[in-house]
């Protein structure tokens, strides 16, 4: 069976970011497997979430899929006008 890659946005407000990390270290095996956008101060943090769970466990798999995620910002150029 073919396991489909898909696009996961991540967003997290500033009073939840740490609970968004500890879900993401806890699910990285499964995330790594898709494509990951998210905004750009939460980008960083699954970033270094993933590279720092992908680390502690380098000895435990072969594998080691890259790292797709995409940071987003957001403007609001429309609400200026």
């Amino acid at each position: 069976m073919e396991r489909k890659t898909k696009v996961l946005a991540l967003v997290a407000h500033d009073n939840m970011k740490r609970d968004l990390a500890e879900w993401v270290d806890w699910n990285s095996r499964k995330l790594s497997r898709h494509h990951l956008v998210c905004t750009g101060t939460t980008g960083k943090m699954v970033e270094k979430t993933l590279r720092d769970h992908r680390e502690e466990h380098e000895d435990e798999t072969e594998e080691k899929p890259e790292l797709k995620i995409t940071c987003l910002l957001y403007t609001s150029d429309a609400a200026d006008e």
